[in-house]
C-alpha cells in the first residue's frame, strides 16, 4: 500500500522536474550531448542488430580491442530505444527521468538513516549546486546508470543490516553486476562485495549459504565474461580500457604534472604509436600492462602521492570543463591542448593579477567558484555525518567503503563526472550531517531557554 505524498514530497518532485527540464532545454539549444566515448557506445548498440558485441565501426579495419573496450550494459540501454528508431533525444529524456528517480530514491534511502523531509531545503541546495548531475543526464554516456546501480547497492546493504533478510544481499549482487556492465570501473569491487557480505553473515550468524551464493555471484560473472572475452580476443580480461588507462592516461597525467604538457603529449603519442603497431591484441594488451606496471614500479611513491592528490581534488572539482563543453564554450581538443592553462596553473604563474584575465576568457568561472564553495560545504557536511553520534556506526562504514573505493580508484584522471556514482550519496550524507547538527543546536537552545 502506497503512502499518500505530502506537500513536501510534491514540492520536492516538482522542483526536480523543473530543473531537469531547464537543463534538457539547454541541451537542445547547444546540442553538445556527446563526449569522446559516446560514439563507441552508439556503435555497439547499433552493432547488436548484426549480432556483434563490438564498439568500433564496422566500416573501419577490424580490431579485437573494440570487442571489450566498452561493456554491453549501456549499449543495451541505447539499443532498447533504437529498436523504435535511433533518436538520442529520447535517450536523454529517459536519462533525465532516471535522474529524477535517482534523486527520489536517494531521499527515500536517507530516511532509513533518520532523514527528515523538514530538511529538504538542505538536500535541494546541494542538488541544485551540483551541475554535473544534470549535465551528465543530458550526455550519451553511462554515468547515470552506474549511479543508479550504486544507489540500489547502498540501499539494500542498509536494508540487509536492518532486516537480516538475504534477499537484499542478492539485490546487491545484481546491482554490482549491472554496474560493472555499465562501466568496468566497478568490476574490482566484486572482491569488496564478497568481503562485505561475509562480514555481515558472520556478524548476524545466519544464512551463511545464501550469503556465500550472493557474494560469489558477481565474481562468477566477472570470470565468465572475462573467459568469453578471451575466446573472442585471445586474451582473458574484462575490458581493454584497463591497460589503455593504466599506460596512456594515468602515466600521461603523471608526466604532465612532473615534466610538463609537452613531455606528456610526446609520451602519449609515442606509446600510442608503439601500442597500435602491435597488431596482435593479446600482445598489445600485455605490452601496455607490463609497461604501465614497470613505470609504476619506477615511480611508485611520487605516483601514489599524485594519485591520492588528484583523487581527493575530485571531491571539490566543480566540473568547469563539463559546463564549458555542455554550453559549447570549448571543445575536447581545446581542453587537452598543451596551451590550455587550468586555474591552478594561472595562479601559480601569474598570481592574483591573472584572475581577471582568466574570468574574461572563462565566463563560467564565477559559477564554477560558487560550485566549489558548495562542494566544500558538502565535504564539511560529510565530515559531520561521520562524526555524528546520532548515526549508526554501521551506516558510516557502508558509506566510507563506497566513497573510498570510487574516489581512490579514479586516480589522476579525476574528472568531476567520475564522482557521479557516489555524488548523490555524498549529498545525502552531508544533508544528514547538517540535519543532526541543526537538531542538536535547536535542542541546546531549548534547554537554555528552560533554564
Amino acid at each position: 500500500m502506497f503512502l499518500k505524498p505530502t506537500r513536501a514530497d510534491i514540492r520536492f518532485l516538482v522542483s526536480l522536474i523543473v530543473v531537469h527540464l531547464v537543463y534538457f532545454l539547454v541541451a537542445t539549444q547547444y546540442k553538445c550531448i556527446y563526449n569522446g566515448d559516446s560514439l563507441e557506445y552508439i556503435n555497439m548498440a547499433i552493432n547488436f542488430n548484426k549480432g556483434w558485441f563490438y564498439s568500433g565501426s564496422l566500416l573501419d579495419p577490424f580490431d579485437p580491442m573494440y570487442y571489450t573496450l566498452r561493456p554491453p550494459g549501456y549499449p543495451f540501454f541505447l539499443w532498447l530505444v533504437y529498436v523504435f528508431g535511433v533518436n538520442n533525444w529520447i535517450v536523454l529524456l529517459l536519462q533525465n527521468a532516471l535522474s529524477v528517480f535517482n534523486l527520489l530514491y536517494l531521499r527515500s534511502t536517507l530516511k532509513l538513516m533518520g532523514y527528515s523531509r523538514k530538511y529538504d531545503w538542505v538536500l535541494m541546495a546541494f542538488i541544485l549546486l551540483y551541475p554535473s548531475q544534470f549535465i551528465n543526464a543530458n550526455l550519451i554516456q553511462p554515468e547515470l546508470l552506474l549511479q543508479t546501480s550504486v544507489l540500489f547497492y547502498s540501499r539494500h546493504l542498509l536494508l540487509l543490516m536492518q532486516t537480516k533478510n538475504w534477499k537484499h544481499g542478492f539485490v546487491m549482487s545484481l546491482a554490482v553486476i549491472a554496474g560493472m556492465m555499465m562501466k568496468p570501473i566497478l568490476y574490482p569491487f566484486v572482491l569488496i562485495h564478497f568481503v562485505l557480505l561475509m562480514l555481515v553473515a558472520r556478524r548476524y550468524r545466519n544464512s551463511i549459504i545464501r550469503a556465500a551464493v550472493a557474494s560469489i555471484l558477481p565474481i562468477l560473472v566477472v570470470l565468465g565474461y572475462s573467459y568469453w572475452n578471451g575466446n573472442r580476443t585471445g586474451k582473458m580480461h574484462f575490458s581493454s580500457i584497463q591497460s589503455i588507462n593504466a599506460l596512456l592516461y594515468n602515466h600521461e597525467y603523471y608526466i604532465r604534472e612532473t615534466q610538463g604538457a609537452q613531455a606528456a603529449r610526446h609520451f602519449y603519442e609515442s606509446e600510442l604509436a608503439k601500442s597500435m603497431a602491435i597488431k596482435n591484441f593479446a600482445e598489445r594488451y600485455d605490452y601496455q600492462s607490463k609497461k604501465a606496471l614497470h613505470l609504476l614500479q619506477e615511480n611508485f611513491l611520487p605516483y601514489m602521492v599524485l594519485h591520492t592528490q588528484k583523487s581527493l581534488t575530485m571531491l571539490i572539482d566543480p566540473g568547469k570543463g563539463e559546463m564549458d563543453l555542455f554550453t559549447a564554450h570549448t571543445t575536447l581538443q581545446q581542453i587537452y591542448s598543451p596551451s590550455t592553462k587550468p586555474f591552478r596553473q594561472v595562479i601559480l604563474q601569474d598570481g592574483t593579477s591573472g584572475i581577471a584575465n582568466y574570468i574574461r576568457q572563462n565566463p563560467s568561472a564565477p559559477i564554477a567558484l560558487l560550485v566549489v564553495l558548495f562542494n566544500i560545504s558538502r565535504l564539511i557536511g560529510v565530515a559531520l555525518f561521520f562524526f555524528s553520534g546520532s548515526i549508526d556506526a554501521r551506516y558510516k562504514w557502508v558509506m566510507a567503503v563506497l566513497f573510498c573505493y570510487f574516489v581512490f580508484i579514479t586516480g589522476p584522471v579525476a574528472y568531476a563526472r567520475y564522482l557521479m556514482p557516489v555524488s548523490l550519496l555524498m549529498m545525502g550524507c552531508a544533508a544528514l550531517g547538517y540535519q543532526f547538527l541543526l537538531q542538536r543546536m535547536r535542542k541546546t537552545d531549548n534547554i537554555a531557554e528552560e533554564n
